[in-house]
């Protein structure tokens, strides 16, 4: 029998819009403020470690949008806040843990209504997919060209887009570099680097071996050229899409320095190699994109020069491009029984799409084309989920529906 312990007394008390899906509850504070109290994600699976500490893992990027978000329409909320509800469970394999994230939001009640608004809406958005194309380039000018102090974004139709593609390749003293394409869901981010790592012995460290004490290299790593990371939410109510980009443009000056030395007892020769690196970084906090947008330009970002890629008579600047597609994904849920606890009546289920099952739902399956059983889900970790059998038996291999 599983155990549940609540380790934190605050309940969430939960209430249903049209959908089913749960968006919390607006609770008064007292002298006109209320604080909103929202799950954003459902109960989940996340190992304990052994001194006992819960790895709850990092914040997606949805979660992190909205703290950033919500302040800015509505600058009268106090806190937007996102914390772990924790449930502790004991089973057979040992301790675990299961976590509730929660989105707390408090300040005067008509702002927080407004933002829970805003809550639903982007928690209730269907699954998209957004696919990315990126380029950058190095601009060359003569070096009395006026231009701007700045970095500026310019949003782009598709006309728009492909003309400046168009003149970007026939501007022969760019240096165009294509950063390939950048695959995300709606809510979250990625990242894609073009380039190579380099490695280089930055010390050494006294080891001992089978003849007594060597010098052994410490080596690292540098990451060189183009790193492009993105986040996503696109907000179909207000038709609009957010993204949140970041370029890093990273150089490493040739030939790598070295610091030579000798060793007095035996006359052994150290190498030490200590790289120069440049980088150049451009990042948005939140860039819109309306109806009719298909991508964006930045113009304007000073780049930080180690390799000559322009002469001393010129100035160079980086110029960034994006294209986007946006994709709406099949909703349709199907998955098979991988196991069953027959004592305990649980169901061990792995599904596809994940995202599209959530806690509480009701699943039938299914054995040679006829329904064998009903369950509920009680506990989702990645493509695996937990259910509750409340009628009939399941075995390995049958299918939901």
């Amino acid at each position: 029998m599983r155990a549940v312990v609540t380790t934190i007394l605050a309940a969430i008390l939960c209430s249903l819009c049209a959908t089913g899906q749960d968006f919390g509850e607006i609770k008064s504070l007292g002298l006109g403020r209320s604080r909103l109290r929202c799950t954003v994600v459902e109960r989940r699976a996340v190992p304990v470690e052994k001194e006992g500490r819960i790895l709850t893992g990092r914040i997606p990027f949805r979660e992190v949008w909205l703290q950033r978000h919500l302040p800015r329409l509505f600058p009268a909320l106090e806190t937007v806040d996102v914390v772990d509800r924790v449930l502790a469970r004991t089973g057979p394999a040992g301790a675990a843990a299961t976590i509730e994230r929660i989105l707390e939001v408090v300040g005067p009640r008509s702002d927080v209504e407004a933002a829970a608004a805003v809550v639903q809406r982007i928690l209730s958005q269907p699954d998209r997919r957004l696919s990315f194309r990126l380029w950058a380039a190095v601009v060359r000018f003569p070096a009395k060209t006026l231009r701007p102090t700045s970095p500026r974004v310019h949003m782009l139709n598709e006309k728009e887009l492909d003309q400046q593609l168009e003149e970007l390749a026939a501007d022969e003293s760019a240096i165009v570099f294509q950063s390939g394409t950048l695959d995300l869901l709606n809510g979250q981010s990625a990242a894609v680097s073009v380039g190579s790592r380099i490695s280089y012995v930055k010390d050494y460290r006294l080891s001992k071996g089978q003849r007594g004490f060597v010098l052994e290299p410490v080596v690292d790593t540098i990451q060189e050229g183009l790193i492009w990371s993105m986040g996503a939410v696109h907000d179909s109510g207000a038709d609009k899409l957010h993204l949140s980009p970041d370029f890093r443009f990273v150089q490493v000056a040739r030939p790598v320095l070295q610091l030579r030395g000798r060793v007095e007892a035996d006359g052994q020769e150290l190498v030490i190699e200590k790289p120069i690196v440049a980088e150049t970084h451009w990042q948005a906090d939140d860039i819109i994109c309306a109806p009719g947008h298909r991508g964006f330009v930045v113009t304007g970002i000073r780049l930080r020069d180690i390799n000559g890629l322009a002469l001393k008579s010129q100035k160079a600047e980086i110029m960034l491009l994006a294209r986007f597609d946006i994709e709406r994904l099949d909703q349709t849920l199907s998955g098979k029984v991988q196991g069953y606890d027959r004592a305990a009546r649980l169901a061990f289920v792995q599904v596809s799409p994940p995202g599209v099952v959530e806690v509480g739902r009701e699943l039938q399956f299914e054995r040679d084309g006829r329904q064998v059983a009903r369950g509920q889900v009680t506990e989702i970790l990645g493509h695996m989920v937990t259910v509750d059998i409340l009628e009939g038996e399941v075995k390995a291999g049958d299918t939901i529906r």
